[in-house]
């Protein structure tokens, strides 16, 4: 009896001390550490987390659409200056009886804002533009967006008339790089989810 008492008492002495605890824990999460190493489902899961923002390019093409990207960003900025004191100019100077042509001012201002905001990446409304307006990414849906805008400026003076013709141009221009650069949209979205974009291969190895 003296010897299971005994036992019993060096085997709760041995339970409360913490060495012996922290070596059982070790323990424990050590076998399943190896259990998860072990686990096939558990490695293709690991495996299958990538970048989000990184792009199926290697460096050198990654650079090229980073060029474009910043060319085209400067044009746009243009435009839509050049659109937003068409539209300013335009509303102050309507009359009464030219309601339509105030309403036109209104919205070719808030146009051009828009894609002033698009283009510089503001990370205040980046992520909104990214889930709001995602026709933008898109080189058809741009277009469209562009040719519409484009009438708008048509109708109102002049300089309008200027902003439509380099918006037609613009819109042409990028849908040739966002063919030339099939990664090109992702680029945009990347760089205004994320703030960044990065190549996923490698460079090309020269013979």
């Amino acid at each position: 009896m003296s010897s299971e008492g005994g036992g019993g008492g060096f085997t709760a002495m041995a339970i409360s001390n913490p060495m012996f605890t922290n070596a059982a824990k070790s323990a424990a999460f050590s076998t399943l550490k190896a259990e998860e190493g072990d686990n096939e489902l558990f490695n293709a899961k690991a495996r299958s987390s990538v970048d989000p923002a990184a792009l199926d390019v290697d460096e050198k093409e990654l650079s090229r659409i980073r060029y474009w990207a910043r060319m085209l960003r400067i044009a746009m900025l243009i435009i839509c200056t050049l659109m937003m004191i068409t539209g300013f100019y335009n509303f102050l100077s309507s009359s009464s009886s030219s309601l339509s042509d105030s309403f036109l001012a209104a919205y070719l201002f808030v146009f051009a804002t828009l894609l002033c905001c698009y283009e510089c990446g503001l990370r205040m409304v980046a992520m909104q533009l990214v889930q709001n307006f995602g026709f933008l990414y898109n080189p058809f849906g741009r277009f469209v967006f562009l040719v519409f805008v484009g009438f708008i400026c048509y109708d109102l003076s002049t300089l309008g008339i200027v902003c439509f013709c380099l918006l037609i141009v613009y819109g042409c221009v990028n849908m040739y790089v966002h063919f030339k650069h099939p990664q090109y949209g992702r680029y945009l979205r990347a760089t205004h989810a994320y703030n960044r974009a990065t190549a996923k291969r490698g460079a090309p190895m020269t013979v």
